[in-house]
């Protein structure tokens, strides 16, 4: 799609965000992000508008929701040139009492971000890994 209304249709904003910025739904409708499947005619999508990163300026999080068993997600931020990706987050695996949940939290903006305990590791050449916590790190309360 390459209609702006016909977009809008299809991208839900969160309950309690604001509505993304005039220049947001333009970059969207000229193709100008990795939107996957919310421009097409069937999509299924949230965006939530918040300071993510706490810098003070805006990041857009677009979610896809049409995948019977996953989301995804991407997260759009700006500088002087405009819109642009920085970065993704992908669920999989959901039945689809979990699929349900997960849309209607993202529906209705709660979202929260959690400071990672674990730190990104540096590689040369900018590579990073992202050390992801198994089930007793996530809940450390839990430990012996």
């Amino acid at each position: 799609m390459t209609d702006l209304p016909q977009i809008r249709q299809h991208v839900t904003v969160a309950a309690g965000q604001a509505a993304p910025p005039e220049d947001w739904w333009q970059s969207l409708v000229r193709s100008q992000m990795p939107a996957g499947s919310c421009t097409q005619g069937n999509s299924n999508c949230v965006a939530s508008s918040n300071d993510l990163d706490g810098d003070g300026q805006l990041d857009l999080l677009l979610c896809s929701l049409n995948s019977e068993y996953a989301l995804a997600c991407v997260l759009q931020t700006r500088n002087p040139d405009g819109w642009y990706p920085a970065g993704t987050a992908d669920l999989y695996s959901l039945d689809s009492e979990a699929k349900s949940e997960v849309s209607q939290a993202l529906r209705n903006g709660q979202i929260q971000t959690r400071p990672n305990r674990r730190p990104e590791l540096a590689l040369p050449g900018d590579r990073r890994i992202h050390i992801r916590p198994g089930e007793e790190g996530l809940r450390p309360e839990t430990r012996p």
